[in-house]
């Protein structure tokens, strides 16, 4: 009887072990979430994602952990990763909107368009009135070349969001591409006008003035954000593209990011933007690659990180580079600004071109450390 009541005791100390840890492991979740968010928004990307994966580990069951990184990914360019998360989200729980959103985001960043379709088809299916999935369906059949079915899904997603920038710019862009320049020139003036335009507004209006013959509109609005050399460049390429020298921008994701290019915002929880294709013929500067070198020093870019300002990565260029001098010599920075997925917030990512995947991996593995975010972009992403 005695070594009987030894093992009950023995048993319910265990129990209550048991449920201490629980309650250590909810309040732990609970502190890991808050902390993951809050690092988030201060637009430090690497630590909320290690954060969010300290939070899966400890309550694997749960879905948010696995919403919050699927988007910290897709912010940080990892596409591949983020898919991963976005799947394990929708194993949990296979009807939540945002992970199928996400998934289909990244799906457009890995330029799978269809696949994608089939995702926000269904977010849409559950809410014809869900505005992210319109865009996102949107920018898949522009993808593909249905710009008529693109412009339907924008149109769809203006009636229940009028004035919406970023549905705007990827309207216009979309009547560019299918050479409706002048409708598309309607729509961005006043955009680029507004004292809230940045260089995204300003250069697609450029790119559509070049693309409609009027050079000297081009121009002007290109040396609000281009030095000259960069319009110059704009300017012969949209002379080719007209007379049929140059190919006509296809839309792609923006895991191919570096490339000099004009780009609709970013929506904040919605699809990546529209970004011409990688071509043969020379592509047109944008301000998000004014500093940058020209594109053939490279073909492959990696991230080191976004940042509040373009002075913040400026600041962290210069650290780089005076600790790591010889591997980073000759380079210069790419300052690509991209809006926060999460939530539209703007931000400066610093990259750097190398002519070849292998150097580029080669480089990131020397960079990369607890304290240092080092991803491979395209064609990585694209392969």
């Amino acid at each position: 009887m005695a070594a009987l009541s030894v093992l009950v005791l023995g048993g319910c100390q265990t129990l209550r072990d048991v449920t201490e840890t629980g309650a250590a492991n909810a309040a732990s979740y609970d502190a890991l979430m808050r902390l993951a968010e809050s690092t988030r928004a201060q637009g430090d990307l690497t630590t909320a994602s290690t954060l969010y994966r300290r939070a899966h580990a400890a309550s694997d069951k749960r879905v948010e952990p696995l919403l919050g990184l699927g988007a910290v990914l897709t912010d940080m360019g990892s596409a591949r990763e983020a898919l991963d998360s976005w799947r394990q989200a929708l194993a949990r729980d296979p009807d939540n909107p945002a992970a199928l959103r996400g998934y289909a985001w990244a799906l457009v960043a890995l330029d799978q368009p269809q696949e994608a379709a089939r995702h926000y088809a269904a977010v849409l299916a559950a809410d014809p009135k869900d505005v992210a999935a319109l865009n996102g369906l949107g920018i898949t059949r522009a993808m593909t070349g249905d710009h008529p079915g693109a412009q339907e899904q924008f149109r769809a997603a203006l009636a229940l969001t009028p004035g919406d920038t970023m549905t705007l710019n990827n309207l216009a862009f979309s009547l560019m591409l299918s050479g409706a320049t002048d409708e598309a020139i309607r729509i961005l003036e006043p955009l680029a006008r507004s004292v809230r335009a940045g260089a995204v507004e300003r250069q697609n209006l450029a790119m559509a003035y070049g693309l409609a013959g009027r050079d000297e509109d081009a121009a002007r609005m290109g040396r609000l954000d281009l030095d000259e050399p960069a319009v110059q460049r704009n300017l012969v390429y949209y002379r080719q593209a007209r007379s049929g020298g140059a190919a006509w921008p296809r839309p792609v994701a923006e895991h191919a990011s570096a490339l000099p290019a004009p780009a609709p915002a970013v929506p904040a929880r919605a699809p990546l933007p529209l970004l011409p294709a990688r071509a043969a013929a020379a592509q047109p500067s944008t301000a998000q690659s004014s500093t940058a070198q020209a594109p053939a020093a490279g073909k492959v870019r990696i991230d080191l990180d976004a940042y509040a300002s373009e002075a913040l990565a400026r600041q962290e260029w210069g650290s780089l580079t005076r600790k790591h001098g010889a591997l980073l010599a000759g380079r210069e920075p790419l300052l690509v600004t991209r809006a926060r997925a999460s939530d539209g917030k703007t931000l400066v990512h610093l990259r750097v071109a190398f002519p070849s995947r292998e150097e580029a991996a080669r480089v990131c593995a020397t960079l990369r450390s607890p304290k240092q975010r080092c991803t491979v972009l395209w064609p990585a992403d694209a392969s």
